[in-house]
């Protein structure tokens, strides 16, 4: 299956490179497994970078001809397949976001300005997406949690009016207890949020912060909160609860299946269940009502009832058949009129009505699809976020248009309020008056750290960042001394190779090149740093050459031309050895080879059968005997000798998601394994025995760790999100 993109290619994000020409994906330049429909979901959504792809747009994209298969299966195969491959999770998304009952967003940054280029005149089509949207009605404000992504408006922006905005942050949490969501109190004295540790709720004025307690009801079983509407007398609030453990693109699937409605009041005590399978939406103006969406069909829920605020006296307010789905039924500011979301197999279509029944009318702006995170404030303004295409990490910022309220008509002339310079913004809430108004705004980064290892080497204290910088960070090895780190980093614009001293705070460039260069390594005598450099870097069967260039700085050096990837390794005195991997061209066989920095290619150490739609990882060992390799995730690691001694396979004992590969000494791997919410390294013996050197739970995961040549340090990469909640005013 081929399709025309806008893709530039190669596309890099996090430890990932996508060749799209070749339709091959690379995990720290060793080619990982990738089907062509998990390559496709791929393609659409690093083709809009941070916008809502939709369920239905790719499901068209998978089967063009209108194949007849069950599509919600396949589509959910393909996309968890993808995650597989991006190392991804769904709770706790690094690149693929879901978008409940809508679709699929990625949120990574990606290296360099726009990883796509739109060619002059070309229109944007952006179909709706499925997705479970939280709207809140804050008093006179109507909050949709709507359609997401971004491109450039293809109508023509307003001049704002000068305004002097008020920024507050509210939220000081770290990146391990990163803020989930939250909502203001209609009154403005009052924040709920959620993150790692529960519900909190938060008096603005003192700063007092109370942690809602658990519910007995639940007997100790963890669950995910989200914040939904405050009652308009600001003491009370609701939240949909569902399944911690339970994947969330299960729960996008199951629709309100698995949600719970409970009730929190700001005077104390544990949350109070309301109703089972039913997702919240909304409050109605006078407090007597809630709104919630409940009995899924092929698109989502099928109904819309309304229920007491105890959650007595439930009827059905609205239904659709099985071919369509509406939910997230919100009240406008006075009360008469409500607004919902419709979807069919033809998309998303937002829709006003009387509550009484009436003619329904349909909102639509000027490219809505691109919205996200609207809400309707006291002022008539229809307020909404928008991403700014080739930003850095997603940026978006907020615009408003004026919005009719009797006839739900947009007057579709948009004017910007912020331009913010980085930071994604969600979870959008605004006070009863229209002047205050909270959002979470989240900033991704790949940083490297260095931490002490204890002389046992089994512990490791004193970890602190090494990189001060916001550009993505690699660490690739150390020099013989142990106190500088070798570093990859895109901080010019493309991948170039840094030096940096353990002391310092800055890192001096070694090579800076128009090109991506790719794992710098350090020569057995530390003169020299090898590297990797494509000929033609959209073409794996292009020429690589390696090159050389003096540590302490100069002009790089050719060394040989080899077949790709040529990633070079050496070995640490007083073994003499450096080699690099290549590919055959069927890339079914891989060809370990000798060179000398300074004389060439040198003789073939080993060949190794590989599986071209595999994981595949590699080490050479410090004294130059030995090869470490695993071809999956799962294990075992194979140590293979360059000696003709027997080969032996390791099966590390209690861990399956293994990552990076790298000898720690003659004696011991180190080896990065992927967890539930976060990463360890671990430091294994040939037996198979682990012990966790480094552990990060939340907030960070880490791709590659390296210790320095005298065991003292471990050096490693993270990527991390921060994310805490903010409150603007004089909007």
């Amino acid at each position: 299956m081929e399709r025309p993109t806008h893709l530039s290619s190669p596309v890099h994000f996090g430890p990932f490179e996508l060749d799209v020409r070749s339709a091959e994906l690379r995990y720290n330049g060793r080619k990982t497994l990738l089907h062509e429909q998990p390559f496709q979901v791929l393609l659409a959504l690093l083709e809009r970078p941070g916008e809502l792809i939709s369920r239905e747009e790719l499901v068209h994209r998978l089967w063009p001809d209108g194949t007849l298969v069950d599509y919600e299966r396949g589509l959910n195969k393909a996309v968890n397949k993808l995650r597989d491959a991006l190392h991804d999770s769904a709770d706790a998304p690094r690149f693929v976001e879901t978008i409940p009952r809508r679709g699929y967003r990625f949120i990574a940054p990606l290296e360099g300005a726009s990883a796509f280029t739109m060619p002059s005149g070309s229109p944007v089509v952006v179909k709706a997406g499925r997705r479970r949207k939280t709207w809140l009605a804050m008093g006179v404000a109507l909050m949709l949690s709507l359609m997401g992504g971004g491109v450039y408006w293809s109508t023509r922006r307003q001049p704002s009016a000068p305004r002097e905005i008020k920024l507050r942050q509210l939220t000081f949490n770290s990146a391990e207890n990163a803020v989930k969501n939250g909502a203001i109190s209609p009154d403005g004295k009052y924040l709920a949020y959620v993150d790692e540790k529960g519900i909190h709720i938060r008096l603005l004025e003192t700063g007092e912060t109370q942690v809602v307690p658990e519910p007995e009801a639940l007997n100790g079983t963890k669950v995910n909160w989200e914040i939904c509407p405050w009652f308009p007398d600001s003491t009370r609030f609701l939240v949909n609860a569902y399944p911690a453990g339970e994947d969330f693109n299960e729960w996008n699937e199951r629709s309100s299946q698995t949600t719970g409605i409970w009730m929190v009041s700001v005077l104390g005590g544990a949350p109070r269940k309301l109703r089972d399978n039913a997702a919240a939406s909304a409050i109605s103006p006078d407090g007597s009502t809630i709104a919630f969406s409940t009995n899924k069909g092929s698109f989502g829920d099928r109904e819309i009832w309304l229920m007491g605020v105890n959650g007595e006296n439930a009827r059905k307010l609205y239904e659709s058949d099985h071919n369509g789905a509406i939910f997230g039924l919100s009240w406008l500011p006075h009360g008469q009129r409500v607004a919902y979301i419709s979807t069919d197999k033809s998309g998303d279509t937002l829709v006003t009505r009387e509550l009484k029944g009436g003619p329904v009318t349909t909102l639509s702006p000027s490219d809505m699809k691109n919205m996200n995170e609207i809400a309707l404030l006291a002022d008539g303004r229809f307020l909404y976020t928008l991403p700014e295409a080739g930003a850095v990490g997603n940026t978006c910022n907020y615009w408003t248009m004026r919005l009719d309220e009797r006839t739900g008509v947009l007057d579709n002339k948009p004017t910007r309020l912020t331009n913010w310079a980085r930071g994604r913004v969600r979870g959008t809430s605004v006070t009863a008056d229209g002047k205050k108004l909270i959002f979470n705004k989240w900033i991704a980064y790949i940083s490297s750290y260095v931490s002490d290892v204890a002389p046992n080497g089994t512990l490791v204290s004193g970890t602190r960042h090494l990189t001060l910088t916001e550009s993505s960070d690699f660490p690739t090895d150390w020099t013989p001394d142990s106190k500088q780190v070798i570093l990859v980093s895109n901080r010019n614009g493309h991948r170039g190779i840094f030096k940096q001293s353990l002391n310092e705070d800055t890192a001096e460039p070694l090579v800076t090149r128009p090109e991506d260069v790719d794992s710098p390594k350090v020569t057995p005598d530390g003169a020299w740093v090898v590297y990797a450099l494509s000929t033609k870097p959209h073409d794996q069967s292009a020429p690589v050459q390696v090159m050389r260039v003096p540590i302490t700085g100069g002009p790089s050096e050719f060394v040989l031309t080899a077949h790709f990837p040529a990633y070079p390794m050496c070995t640490k005195l007083p073994a003499n050895l450096c080699a690099i991997y290549e590919e055959d061209y069927d890339r079914k066989q891989i060809t370990l080879t000798a060179f000398d920095p300074l004389g060439g290619r040198g003789r073939e150490l080993a060949r190794i059968e590989s599986d071209p739609n595999k994981y595949f990882n590699w080490d050479l060992s410090p004294d130059g005997t030995r090869i470490a390799y695993a071809n999956n995730h799962e294990g075992p690691v194979h140590i293979l000798s360059l000696r003709g001694e027997q080969s032996q396979e390791i099966r590390i004992r209690g861990w399956s998601n293994l990552q990076d590969i790298e000898w720690a000494d003659a004696k011991s791997l180190l080896i990065s394994n992927f967890v539930q919410g976060g990463s360890v390294h671990l430091r294994v013996d040939m037996q198979g025995n682990a012990h966790i050197l480094w552990q990060q739970q939340g907030g960070s995961v880490s791709y590659i760790g390296k210790l320095s040549p005298d065991g003292r340090h471990l050096v490693f990469n993270a990527f991390t999100v921060n994310s805490n909640i903010w409150m603007m005013e004089n909007f």
